[in-house]
């Protein structure tokens, strides 16, 4: 490999130029230079976070479980995946090291808005029943909607045989259920009329 260049492929040689007008041409360098741009802000705040460090023993029970997970556990294979990839023993302890550095971060940085955040959010992660009758015109919507303040007991039979949908015949109106984001995530439509169920919370 000539010492100006950076890869070889089947035997010829690139220099950092080609490499960065191949890549360039074929779309991927914009999405390396993102790669690249990523990993110097992580490294950054690493390098600020002393308290964020991977152990000796992480390392090792991670390097354990990648050689069993990738059936390398005889080092021949191991020592063969590592020449294939390009890497010494050292370069991919490094790797893990990193990963595992990297996770710690996500956790230091979310975890003191966890609780905060699923406060926030965990009205709209119950869940309710919902059932619905669907008819074609407003007034119709209406008039149904007085019947059944009147009485709510009626919303099976009313379902059954108002309903525009076969579907929702059969089972008197029952959609199934839904979490409530996903109800105030949707359009309304008039002339839909939601049974009202209690919220079952869900862990």
């Amino acid at each position: 490999m000539d010492s100006n260049s950076v890869v070889t492929i089947a035997d010829q040689s690139f220099s950092f130029k080609e490499v960065c007008q191949m890549l360039k041409v074929s779309g991927g360098l914009q999405r390396i230079l993102g790669d690249l741009k990523q990993h110097y802000i992580i490294n950054q705040e690493l390098e600020n976070r002393s308290d964020i460090q991977a152990t000796k023993f992480q390392i090792n029970e991670a390097i354990s479980n990648f050689t069993r997970q990738a059936n390398l556990l005889d080092p021949s294979k191991f020592n063969e995946w590592l020449s294939k990839n390009h890497l010494t023993y050292e370069e991919f302890c490094e790797q893990l090291a990193f990963g595992i550095k990297v996770e710690k971060l996500k956790i230091a940085i979310a975890q003191p808005n966890l609780e905060k955040r699923f406060e926030e959010q965990q009205e709209l992660c119950d869940h309710i029943v919902l059932s619905r009758i669907l008819v074609k015109d407003k007034e119709t919507a209406i008039e149904l909607k007085g019947q059944l303040e009147s009485d709510r007991s009626q919303f099976e039979a009313i379902a059954k045989e108002k309903t525009i949908l076969d579907e929702d015949k059969t089972v008197g109106g029952m959609v199934g259920t839904v979490r409530i984001g996903q109800l105030l995530g949707a359009r309304s439509l008039t002339c839909l009329y939601r049974r009202p169920h209690h919220p079952a919370r869900t862990s």
